[in-house]
């Protein structure tokens, strides 16, 4: 389940919220679906749960704007570096 988040539209009902996060969670931790995730090779062991992403956003938001700057230049600044490796590579393909 890597790099693909299970999202829901804003205004569902909290106890559906619940129930989804619940069945996702028995899902994860399932012998039946461990085991055909072993067989395609899935990850399966660094799932994170809807409350923990909650809990992450909510921080998110609140972080000074200090740190919000210097997290968006970091950021630019690794988009640029992919930027530059990608034009290195096609450059040695030629």
């Amino acid at each position: 389940m890597k790099d693909r988040p299970s999202v829901a539209p804003p205004g569902v009902p909290k106890a559906r919220v619940k129930a989804l996060r619940a069945a996702f969670a028995a899902t994860m931790r399932g012998a039946g679906y461990l085991k055909d995730a072993k067989k395609q090779r899935l990850e399966t062991g660094n799932w994170v749960s809807g409350a923990r992403i909650d809990e992450i956003i909510k921080s998110s938001y609140n972080a000074p704007r200090p740190v919000v700057a210097q997290l968006t230049a970091i950021q630019m600044e690794l988009q640029k570096l992919k930027r530059e490796r990608k034009m290195r590579r096609k450059k040695k393909k030629k």
